[in-house]
């Protein structure tokens, strides 16, 4: 599978123990993101929120960046 096609989630292998630093998470995948990934990213002593932009649209929705280890306010955007 080509990572870079539309419509093909990249999901990272958080079982190995190397996170990445930046996930970027739309609502439209919340329902296909493996429950363990995201107690991950939702976790405070993992990730953070980075920024988020708030979206009247369907697709894709709110989009999420979370930081690995960010404990700063995060930026809020709104479309």
């Amino acid at each position: 599978m080509n990572m870079s096609t539309i419509g093909y989630p990249l999901y990272v292998n958080f079982s190995n123990g190397s996170k990445a630093t930046f996930i970027l998470v739309d609502q439209g995948e919340y329902y296909i993101i493996p429950s363990s990934v995201i107690s991950e990213i939702t976790n405070p002593a993992e990730y953070g929120l980075y920024a988020a932009v708030y979206s009247n649209l369907s697709y894709p929705g709110n989009i999420y960046l979370y930081e690995k280890n960010y404990t700063g306010q995060a930026r809020i955007f709104r479309g």
